[in-house]
């Protein structure tokens, strides 16, 4: 048990340094949480890219295996890129993007066993999550038009046949369709309540920095008053054992 710890642990460790990449100390709370999401996703599709063009590759099929080592490249490139300028909202953009060109490309395709559809399914999720409910509203209801588009049109027929591969072809495309609205409905209401508590936060957090700031000054004004009019005491008088613990005391506070 111990030797199983010893590896997932540093295992654990490492995944949490690379969740909190590009995080810094005076980023406020939403952003904090957004990096952490979009590197959480960024990892876990690198993760698969790197993974399915390695057994594509071995399997023989090139032509796969080049498009899974080049998003894998493209999403390297962007995460460098945030790094460097730290633009949160474009790096979103491309991160839902770059996922909507694989899920779209798997869905034409037919993926490996023809299981592409099914990785169409998370995009609503993904992009309520990064942008929030209204501009993730955008994406998921243009993602969602151009699956409809795809599951229609016969000029993609030249790639992958649905119509010979699947005799419930009709059933299949309009479970998916159904399954990409109830997901996006259920994840907008999610990522409503998660933004209002972003906010609620972020006021809470607020309104104790304002009270400790005013309680600061308000307790300042007063003690710098009395210390100049006792110096100017000290100066006129004299100081004795009293005094000196009274000025020690004023400059402590």
């Amino acid at each position: 048990m111990k030797s199983i710890a010893n590896i997932v642990y540093p295992v654990l460790l490492h995944l949490n340094k690379l969740k909190n990449l590009g995080i810094r100390k005076d980023d406020s709370i939403r952003k904090k949480k957004l990096i952490a999401l979009s590197n959480i996703f960024t990892l876990v599709i690198c993760s698969y890219m790197l993974s399915m063009g390695i057994s594509v590759f071995l399997a023989k099929e090139h032509f796969l295996a080049t498009f899974d080592f080049t998003m894998l490249i493209l999403y390297i490139i962007n995460f460098i890129i945030f790094m460097k300028f730290r633009k949160l909202e474009i790096y979103s953009d491309i991160i839902i993007i770059l996922v909507g060109i694989m899920f779209i490309y798997l869905t034409i395709t037919g993926g490996k066993n023809g299981t592409g559809p099914i990785w169409s399914i998370p995009f609503p999720l993904f992009a309520l999550y990064l942008k929030g409910p209204r501009k993730g509203t955008i994406y998921s209801v243009t993602f969602m038009g151009l699956m409809l588009l795809i599951f229609n049109a016969t000029s993609v027929s030249w790639i992958y046949d649905y119509k010979n591969k699947f005799e419930n072809y009709d059933i299949i495309s309009s479970r998916i369709i159904l399954t990409q609205l109830a997901l996006y409905i259920i994840s907008f209401f999610f990522s409503k309540n998660r933004d209002d508590l972003f906010n609620e936060i972020e006021a809470a957090i607020n309104e104790k920095t304002n009270f400790f700031i005013n309680l600061t000054h308000e307790t300042k004004t007063p003690l710098i008053l009395i210390r100049n009019y006792l110096e100017r005491y000290i100066e006129k008088q004299g100081i004795n054992n009293e005094l000196l613990i009274i000025k020690q005391n004023i400059q402590k506070l």
